[in-house]
């Protein structure tokens, strides 16, 4: 989308400078960013640090062990392909609720569209992904919604009169017609045809790059949030800003965020020298949603206003009727945005553990690299370079036996294994991560049945209810807020893919819908245990039926509760069209198609459609010969009316050619006799008079 100059803008309450200066001063006062004293920005510095293996509070000596252990990793890795598979392991991850028996069929329709925007037009998987293990890592996981303009193909074609009429008939956009300067010419039109129609688009946004208002509990109610983001110049001319305005942006200034970059980084991605030339180079831009105000009507409004990193130049200012941004957070703290992470719990279990791992490492080497005692008159001029030489089964030259001594190692006081054991319960107890969830434990054996089930049971429990502190804060108000976007913003038909079928829906027509539920899944292990407790459901109704003289008849169970049990069971064990496998009970009473019939409507179809097909080319080849036939009759009319022309002329010429030759002779015949006259009265010779 190309800057245009002329372009109306939007007409705003306030000026440009009453903005730059509002959202400069919350940002000033925000928490994120560079504005929290490092506390959040060094928590998060840290926990990035601990999840690399990156123990810097640990001084580290000389032939020492300096192994690190990977407690911070190791839990964030184990939970996150349960929180994974929670949302993305069925097919019900939002629901919206319908407001009355007329809105049941809207709902669904809705609620399918908005799971088809979550997982299917964007890479919903990796966006998730990245949310949910920068809030296991660094507190806080943030995504940002927006509208995705459609996108428009132009072509230029030559066409004559009748093939533009066509044109124009079947609804083709023509942009600009080009007149042609003689009737043999055709007409050059442009024609716009849509590439894509328009999306709403989500992503995430690093948590160390977004900011909010530090009276802010819910994010859809902020009265300030921002986040940064570092594009190019020339991209941000491609979107439609003002080039001069882009090209005034100071080169971004790594410096300021280097330390947090480079604690994300493990291939060097972060280079703060890396600079581009012209166009190519990065800037930092701050993208603010602000509430304020409105003087005009005395409401509060929410305005979009996208600024260089610094504030002073205004790259684009709009109304907007939400906040765009969704945030997550694992572990909740009461009356805050921000929460605490799995890092935040896992640091100093790993700081111990790494010294533990360490002095155990040490003993072990200690115990082989045992230090001696060389008594000097007994010992030999190779005895030393002998002794440091500490290759397996090499001699040691001394002058007398019992030169030396090895020196016995103090050791280690208490149980290293044990002390291990305790602080792992230790983090186990915090998190709820269990280490069965991630491998056997070595007394695993030992565990009875029942206390291995309640052991995964709650395990099961904090992970699902760390699932639901997610999805009823960033996924319940991201879901909400594609869904406004939708209806606020399309301006083509949404597609609806059911089975093999489009449906084609307008949002425009949606209602503004708040009221939804989120369907947590429960993951592998909570699976199997709602497959148990359905088989206990199957015994039970299998009793009843026993009761009612085995049939469905009633009054307790009936055939249609049989089959909703059996459908039930197929999403259980992960399927998804349950009528595949079990018919509905209320349908099973029609009869069977025909075969016969069926195989002649499919006939019928085909011959309707080759014969649809037929009249098309015909009705093409009649346009052709049409328009041939009188391109042709206008060529001769043509022809006929330069010959009456050209006839026109030539008498003209002829009349024209005698009247001059008349003109001639008359002029002629004056002339001589105007000479007779002339020689009668003159007289050569002789006398004058």
């Amino acid at each position: 989308m190309a800057y245009d100059a002329g372009e109306k803008k939007p007409k705003l309450p306030f000026t440009d400078d009453q903005l730059l200066a509002f959202v400069a001063s919350e940002r000033q006062d925000s928490v994120g960013f560079d504005n929290d004293n490092d506390e959040l920005l060094g928590a998060r510095e840290k926990a990035l640090k601990y999840f690399k293996g990156e123990v810097s509070d640990l001084p580290l000596l000389k032939n020492r062990s300096q192994v690190v252990s990977m407690d911070v990793s190791d839990a964030v890795e184990t939970v996150f392909p349960d929180l994974m598979e929670v949302f993305f392991g069925g097919d019900d991850i939002v629901t919206f609720r319908p407001i009355g028996p007329e809105d049941m069929e809207k709902a669904e329709q809705e609620t399918e569209a908005i799971r088809q925007v979550l997982t299917e037009e964007n890479p919903g998987f990796l966006h998730f992904g990245h949310v949910i293990k920068d809030s296991l890592i660094t507190r806080t996981g943030v995504f940002r919604m927006y509208w995705d303009d459609p996108e428009y193909d132009e072509q230029i074609r030559e066409v004559n009169a009748i093939e533009l009429d066509a044109l124009m008939q079947m609804g083709a956009q023509i942009t600009d017609v080009e007149e042609p300067t003689s009737p043999e010419q055709p007409f050059k039109v442009t024609i716009r045809t849509l590439k894509h129609p328009g999306m709403a688009r989500y992503e995430p946004v690093p948590s160390e790059d977004f900011a909010v208002a530090r009276d802010t509990v819910r994010l859809c109610e902020t009265t300030y949030a921002a986040h940064r983001g570092r594009p190019r110049k020339q991209d941000l001319i491609a979107d439609g800003f003002d080039p001069d305005k882009v090209r005034m942006l100071p080169p971004y200034d790594s410096m300021e965020t280097e330390e947090i970059s480079n604690a994300r980084d493990f291939a060097d991605e972060h280079d703060a020298d890396a600079e581009g030339m012209g166009d190519l180079a990065r800037v930092e831009v701050i993208y603010h949603v602000i509430k304020l105000l409105n003087p005009d009507t005395k409401e509060l409004q929410y305005y979009s206003v996208c600024t260089g990193n610094n504030e002073a130049v205004l790259l684009h200012a709009e109304e907007i009727e939400y906040v765009p941004y969704a945030a997550i957070t694992p572990y909740l703290v009461p009356h805050r945005l921000f929460g605490r992470s799995v890092a935040d719990l896992m640091i100093d279990i790993q700081k111990v553990k790494t010294n533990l791992v360490r002095m155990m490492l040490d003993q072990g080497l200690f115990a082989l690299n045992q230090r001696a005692e060389v008594a000097e008159d007994l010992a030999s001029e190779y005895t030393i370079s002998d002794l440091l030489n500490n290759i397996p089964g090499a001699p040691i030259r001394v002058r007398q036996a019992g030169a030396i001594r090895p020196v016995p190692s103090a050791g280690l006081s208490f149980d290293v294994l044990g002390a291990m054991e305790t602080i792992d319960l230790a983090g186990e107890k915090r998190t709820g991560i269990m280490r069965f969830g991630q491998g056997m434990k070595a007394d695993t054996l030992h565990d009875t049945m029942g206390g291995a089930i309640e052991q995964a049971a709650m395990m099961l429990k904090r992970i699902r209810l760390m699932a639901r502190m997610m999805a009823e804060t960033g996924v319940k108000e991201l879901a909400v807020g594609l869904h406004k976007i939708m209806r606020l913003h399309s301006t083509h038909t949404f597609k609806l893919r059911r089975g093999k079928e489009f449906v084609p829906l307008d949002p425009n027509e949606w209602a503004d819908r708040q009221d939804m539920s989120i369907e947590i899944g429960v993951g592998s292990g909570g699976r199997r245990e709602k497959i148990e407790n359905r088989k206990i459901l199957g015994d039970a109704m299998g009793s009843a039926i026993q009761y009612q003289g085995g049939t469905f008849a009633g009054p307790l169970v009936t055939a249609q509760n049989a089959h909703a049990y059996y459908t039930g069971l197929v999403r259980d064990l992960g399927f998804k069209d349950a009528d595949k496998y079990f018919t509905d009970p209320s349908q099973a009473g029609q009869a069977p198609p025909d075969p016969e019939k069926q195989q002649m409507g499919q006939m019928l179809q085909q011959l309707q459609g080759e014969n649809q097909e037929l009249k098309g080319k015909a009705q093409i080849e009649m346009a052709k010969l049409q328009t041939q036939t009188q391109l042709k009759q206008m060529q001769m009319d043509m022809e006929a009316s330069l010959k009456q022309q050209q006839m026109q002329i030539e008498a003209s010429l002829k009349q024209v050619e005698m009247y001059m030759r008349n003109q001639t002779q008359r002029e002629v015949g004056m002339a001589k006799a105007s000479s007779a006259n002339v020689g009668s009265d003159v007289r050569f010779g002789g006398e004058v008079g």
